[in-house]
């Protein structure tokens, strides 16, 4: 499945799934605020992202699949985020950065959180450790 320049709202939750792989480009997603405010994203094989953007209201985001590609994306301040892939992260901790290992979660280009660059395991320590949980699929 493919989300291409497309601009979701929901009030509460945001969620596509595919049985397959799931392509989103150049899109936003975004909440009310006012409810659950989540995320959720899951395909079977492949989550390949590139330029998603996401309102500040989102407070839960969950991708899952077997291998996670993100580029050009920033987590929200104080979202909580779960990404959970077939090998979850290396060290048991930390995403793959620049480039992409099969089963792994992988930070190619540009990938921040509130706002500050997290494209090595320091500054994903310092700045991005207490809000997302990089771990293994329940299949």
């Amino acid at each position: 499945m493919d989300i291409v320049e497309v601009d979701l709202f929901a009030t509460d939750e945001i969620s596509a799934r595919s049985l397959d792989s799931l392509v989103i480009n150049n899109s936003d997603m975004a909440t009310s605020g006012r409810g659950l405010d989540a995320i959720d994203l899951l395909a079977y094989s492949k989550l390949e992202i590139d330029q998603l953007r996401f309102s500040e209201n989102i407070k839960n985001i969950r991708m899952e699949a077997q291998t996670i590609n993100l580029s050009n994306l920033d987590f929200p301040q104080g979202s909580v985020v779960q990404l959970n892939s077939l090998k979850g992260g290396l060290d048991g901790r930390y995403p793959n950065f620049n480039s992409s290992l099969y089963g792994r979660v992988n930070f190619l280009r540009n990938i921040s959180y509130a706002k500050n660059l997290i494209m090595n395991r320091i500054s994903f320590d310092q700045h991005a450790a207490d809000a997302i949980t990089i771990g293994t699929l329940n299949r």
